[in-house]
């Protein structure tokens, strides 16, 4: 079952929070931060758009077991964007660690833009 609710990704326990990052690891202000506010890491090099980073979260993060970094959009020197190759890609390493690991709730922002800045959403497990 999949369930939208408008908020943080770090508002609710789960087995796994997704991270969105650029392909060269930046993140929106309002993630840093938060990520800043828990001790986790900020700093995650993730060379190829459409994949994703699992880590192990420190014992002291009691919302996530697991934390996931994507590259959900891409950087350029003329915008940014998100294709549905990259998500589609993202979605189904998600969903591949997930069974692997036999977690069930996935905290996962809405990923990604569109070059005319329109939000994408995929479903995840």
């Amino acid at each position: 079952m999949y369930q939208l609710k408008k908020g943080s990704i770090f508002d609710q326990k789960c087995d796994l929070v997704i991270i969105p990052c650029n392909d060269y690891g930046g993140m929106s202000s309002m993630i840093k931060n938060d990520l800043v506010a828990y001790g986790l890491p900020t700093s995650i090099k993730i060379a190829t758009p459409g994949q994703v980073a699992f880590e192990i979260c420190p014992k002291h993060f009691t919302i996530s077991s697991v934390i996931g970094y994507s590259a959900s959009v891409k950087l350029s020197l003329m915008h940014s964007s998100s294709s549905n190759e990259i998500l589609h890609n993202i979605c189904s390493q998600i969903i591949a660690y997930c069974k692997d690991n036999a977690l069930r709730f996935v905290n996962i922002p809405l990923l990604g833009r569109s070059r005319r800045g329109q939000i994408i959403l995929s479903g995840i497990l």
